[in-house]
């Protein structure tokens, strides 16, 4: 049955057909339709039919922020008993990978940001403690000097002319010789 794309024409051959692909199948398929075998010619392909979930998130009409941390590293929704139905699905849509990193991201930033002040206490004991060899001591004291002051800038610096200034000051005319046309200007340099 064919999916309404809501007029876009390039994803009319989108179908919404509940059926699993096994990973076999799948290297059937593509050995079948003659698609490339053992990964040498890089244009492999296959094809998979994906669920109606899957085809409503390619779509843009599924809202995954609905749902939760084990349906996203699943790939796949639970049912409304609040189990998975099936085998899990043998392709994701990108969107629901990059959800799953943006989740992820986010309760890393905010585990940091809430444990921000005890790091900074434990890298104080560490740098005023008599008992910790002086060199931990010393690391301590520098990433705490970092942080606050800021690195030191070390300047690069960098010689010689680049090609560009060269070709531009070669073609620069001196006025001299555009007032005196017994000056050739080709063999000034």
């Amino acid at each position: 049955m064919p999916v309404d794309t809501g007029g876009s024409p390039g994803l009319l051959n989108l179908r919404a057909k509940r059926a699993s692909v096994r990973l076999p199948n799948l290297k059937k398929k593509k050995e079948v339709h003659g698609y490339g075998i053992g990964g040498i010619s890089g244009k492999e392909r296959a094809l998979v039919r994906v669920g109606a979930v899957n085809t409503r998130i390619l779509l843009g009409d599924e809202d995954l922020s609905l749902w939760d941390k084990d349906e996203l590293q699943r790939g796949q929704k639970k049912n409304k008993n609040g189990n998975f139905q099936g085998r899990p699905p043998v392709v994701i849509p990108k969107a629901i990978h990059d959800e799953l990193v943006r989740r992820t991201l986010s309760e890393a930033q905010e585990l940091m940001r809430s444990n921000l002040v005890a790091a900074v206490k434990v890298l104080t004991q560490l740098a005023t403690s008599d008992g910790v060899d002086a060199k931990d001591r010393i690391k301590a004291i520098d990433i705490i000097m970092n942080r606050v002051m800021g690195k030191e800038v070390t300047p690069i610096l960098v010689g010689g002319e680049a090609k560009w200034e060269v070709a531009l000051r070669a073609g620069i005319v001196p006025l001299t010789a555009l007032e005196d046309p017994t000056i050739d200007i080709r063999s000034e340099g």
